[in-house]
């Protein structure tokens, strides 16, 4: 976290612990014991780490006495939840209970795909069931929560979906047209779909720049909060980094990005932060380093991760230290770069360094 510049990171449970599949009970049992250790990830680390629980959506009474217990009692911030339980959208009448029991605890509602997407019906190669299907799940789960009247119904609901909402922002023109001349489309709801657009947050994590600053322009920056999908293959390497190096994006909307929004989007969630990574959370615009320019869209992304890696060289694990290389060729296996050389400063210089160099205060 101190490598890439966030202070805060908001943990939330693997996905491979919704366990919708199991027995009610055993899935209650295990969302219990997921819940309480990232309760005392919080409780120990409570200037770095807020959190997200996770619910046996397939019992709706025992989610929303999980839910109130993660709320009022560990100290989470919300849940994190699939897309769908066992096939079944969120906009059934079954889960219209739970929607309003998270309108009234004011609990973050993240979605984030777990299992196989609605691609892998269609193909299982390429990891095209990642790359394009979690895109795919993301805007059914906005289509049928906006038509199903669920968003009618609790205007109030704190709802982010996580890959910058996948295809909703793409195909609102298409969800408005279908709207307009199809008379199921208009069965719940009295506005288009894109009048709904901001009543959701996204997070930033959609690879390009472009591609971020056309979410920017759809729904708003306030509307925008600051991910990384850490620690997956998929994650963005240097994320803050790579906010700071846009020439598209004012720094006004880069500072919303990386602090302001995501505190805001989560009920005022004071020194916790955000949704997913929280970078650092001072009231002041980020402070540019002197080698700012290596961070710029112009860097390709070896010099980037070099420069960076050197600039922060304290704390870089191992992995990274490996994955990031030099310009002119991959460091060997089990080398450890002069400029890392950690073992060889000592503590009296260490402290030095630290207190000089200087940081992305974003």
């Amino acid at each position: 976290m101190d490598s890439l510049g966030v202070d805060v990171h908001v943990v939330s449970p693997y996905v491979g612990f919704y366990n919708y599949q199991l027995d009610s009970g055993l899935a209650l049992a295990t969302s219990r014991e997921t819940n309480d250790e990232i309760a005392g990830m919080v409780r120990g680390w409570p200037q770095r780490f807020a959190g997200l629980g996770t619910l046996p959506m397939q019992d709706v009474k025992a989610s929303i006495d999980e839910l109130e217990r993660c709320m009022t009692q560990l100290g989470l911030k919300g849940v994190e939840i699939n897309d769908h339980v066992n096939g079944r959208t969120f906009e059934e009448p079954e889960f219209r209970p739970f929607w309003k029991a998270a309108e009234q605890m004011g609990a973050v509602i993240f979605f984030h795909q777990a299992g196989e997407t609605l691609v892998a019906q269609r193909s299982t190669r390429y990891h095209l069931p990642n790359s394009i299907g979690n895109l795919v799940d993301r805007a059914v789960t906005f289509a049928t929560l906006v038509h199903g009247g669920v968003m009618d119904a609790h205007p109030d609901l704190k709802i982010v979906l996580g890959h910058g909402g996948g295809y909703t922002c793409y195909g609102i023109g298409r969800m408005d047209h279908g709207w307009q001349v199809r008379s199921e489309a208009r069965e719940h709801i009295a506005q288009p779909p894109s009048a709904y657009l901001r009543r959701f947050y996204y997070d930033c994590i959609v690879y390009t720049e472009p591609a971020l600053r056309f979410l920017i322009d759809t729904v708003g920056v306030d509307r925008v909060v600051f991910g990384t999908d850490w620690p997956y293959d998929m994650a963005l390497d240097w994320p803050v980094a790579w906010i700071l190096g846009m020439k598209t994006l004012s720094q006004d909307e880069k500072n919303a990005i990386l602090w302001q929004e995501p505190r805001a989007s989560a009920g005022d969630l004071s020194h916790e932060g955000g949704l997913r990574d929280q970078p650092r959370l001072e009231r002041r615009p980020p402070r540019r380093c002197r080698h700012a320019e290596v961070h710029g869209a112009g860097a390709d992304g070896r010099r980037l991760r070099r420069h960076r890696h050197r600039h922060l060289r304290l704390g870089v694990s191992r992995r990274r230290r490996l994955r990031a290389g030099h310009a002119d060729g991959a460091w060997p296996r089990r080398a450890r770069p002069s400029g890392c050389a950690r073992a060889t400063r000592s503590p009296a210089s260490r402290r030095s360094w630290r207190r000089s160099s200087p940081r992305s205060t974003a």
